[in-house]
């Protein structure tokens, strides 16, 4: 999780240790419920530049930005998939500009999700759903 200019949802330092092991436990359950070996970790909400050097250390560091045109996820996918990816979803607001910029200059590589500006709620479904595909684990 990352602070990004469009959040909608401004967490305090209380709020944050409060839902952030909500979330922990929602995480447990979820990877119990489809027998995933890997627990996947959560953390309080970081600044955004934070996220981009964090997210740039992984071999395939991804960013679905609502404004890309040009490189489709199933294009990188295609050309560059590996065991490691790094994939940033953006808020309720999406990214603003001069983030998509920031990452971009970070190494994040801005894909498409298509012709529609999905919510943040399903966006990663759909983006797992295709990293999951690709790796013909579906």
């Amino acid at each position: 999780m990352f602070i990004s200019k469009y959040c909608v949802v401004k967490w305090t330092e209380k709020d944050a240790e409060k839902k952030t092991e909500r979330l922990c436990r929602i995480a447990l359950e979820a990877a119990k419920q489809c027998g995933r070996g890997i627990i996947p970790q959560v953390v309080s909400p970081i600044p955004f530049a934070q996220m981009c050097h964090e997210a740039a250390q992984f071999p395939l560091p991804i960013l679905c930005y609502e404004a890309e045109r040009a490189t489709s996820l199933r294009s990188v996918l295609e050309s560059r998939f590996c065991d490691e990816i790094a994939v940033v979803i953006g808020a309720e607001g999406g990214f603003a500009p001069e983030e998509a910029e920031a990452a971009q200059a970070a190494g994040l590589l801005s894909v498409t999700l298509g012709p529609r500006i999905l919510r943040c709620e399903t966006a990663p479904s759909c983006v797992l759903s295709a990293i999951f595909y690709h790796a013909g684990e579906l």
